[in-house]
């Protein structure tokens, strides 16, 4: 390549924020502020220590002094299925054709791959509704592996 193209090469990229810089007059990429913020202090924890409930790693957590306070999460609570009637026959067949897109098992009986396996990601998913699902995958005669 000749000087010609060196010359009319991009200096940077199209969507690159520009400024002009007002010391040497040129217009430059914009590389934010300079400096660094004030690091802020740790905040103290409202949550004293003496509490039962903590335990020895969490309490080693809210005094911890890089981290300060850390809020507690509450534990989400399971909720089991209350579908009865035609309501649950249609959650067990929707169930039954999302398990069905799944990957399958090998069965040796037959020599292919018809076993149904429900994945812990299709456990964790449908939770709510595994046991009145597994009893009726047992009622309906489907083969299947829980992984």
């Amino acid at each position: 390549m000749g000087k010609y193209n060196n010359k009319r090469a991009r200096k940077f990229r199209p969507n690159q924020q520009m400024r002009r810089n007002p010391k040497t007059g040129k217009v430059e990429k914009f590389e934010g502020k300079r400096g660094s913020q004030p690091s802020q202090p740790p905040q103290d924890s409202t949550k004293t220590l003496d509490d039962e409930q903590l335990t020895q790693s969490q309490k080693e957590r809210i005094m911890h002094p890089s981290t300060g306070f850390v809020p507690q999460k509450r534990q989400p609570r399971f909720r089991p299925c209350v579908c009865e009637g035609i309501d649950l026959e249609l959650n067990n067949q929707r169930l039954l054709d999302l398990l069905k897109r799944e990957k399958r098992a090998y069965d040796d009986e037959t020599g292919t791959y018809r076993v149904l396996v429900i994945s812990p990601r299709f456990r964790r998913d449908h939770a709510r509704h595994m046991r009145h699902f597994r009893t009726f995958l047992r009622e309906e005669n489907i083969r299947f592996v829980e992984v």
